[in-house]
């Protein structure tokens, strides 16, 4: 069986809800700490044993400004995060590449 192919998903109705910011950076953290624990279970749950996670949400900051709310979490092997960011990288370069090439006269 092959491997699956990078997996995206596109909902624009899902995605205008989830970007409703969050009310305080306190409930942003607190978002981020049940996911990371959830996500953490469904890693045992299916034995995979290297995830990085990358996640942004919307947050209103203390001046009442909205803002972006970026951060990264790792389980397994500490010393395969720079081998996970470029596959990345490498699959993102490619995606960018083919949608250049489509907008070439």
């Amino acid at each position: 069986m092959p491997l699956p192919e990078t997996q995206r998903e596109e909902n624009p109705e899902r995605y205008k809800r989830l970007s409703e910011p969050f009310e305080s950076p306190e409930a942003v953290n607190e978002a981020y700490a049940g996911f990371f624990r959830e996500l953490g279970e469904l890693r045992e749950k299916y034995k995979i044993p290297d995830v990085l996670a990358v996640v942004e949400a919307n947050v209103v900051a203390p001046n009442g400004s909205v803002m972006k709310a970026v951060t990264t979490f790792q389980w397994g092997d500490m010393s395969r995060r720079g081998t996970l960011v470029l596959y990345l990288y490498r699959q993102e370069s490619e995606v960018i590449q083919k949608l250049m090439e489509g907008l070439a006269p």
